[in-house]
């Protein structure tokens, strides 16, 4: 598969194409009004916080050769931003309306676009 970066990155990965990795991610639709992410910054997946179908597993060498520098703390009790080639990802501590409380979220998520 042959993925674009947003700053005209562009890799080749080999993949094993199989017919489903894994359930919804989140289960639950994750509330994210509080956030105060900029409108300037470009989210890898802009809708992180909606249950989807993981597209692409990546590994440990290819997750780790798209990481950038550069953290962004949003503020206190919300998650940070870590810088990739592909977008900003999310993680960290999210409120979730059908949990009733915090959430730690532990995935990932990263809109990809097959060229």
């Amino acid at each position: 598969m042959l993925v674009k970066g947003i700053w005209s990155t562009c890799a080749l990965i080999p993949c094993l194409v199989v017919p489903e990795i894994g359930g919804l991610n989140p289960f639950s639709r994750l509330k994210t009004l509080h956030l105060n992410i900029s409108k300037n910054i470009q989210l890898a997946n802009p809708s992180f916080n909606q249950p989807q179908k993981v597209d692409l597993l990546l590994g440990a060498d290819v997750f780790f050769g798209l990481l950038c520098v550069g953290l962004i703390k949003l503020c206190d009790g919300q998650p940070t931003l870590q810088k990739n080639r592909v977008g900003c990802l999310v993680t960290g501590s999210l409120w979730s309306g059908a949990q009733g409380g915090q959430n730690n979220l532990k995935s990932m998520h990263i809109s990809l676009k097959e060229l």
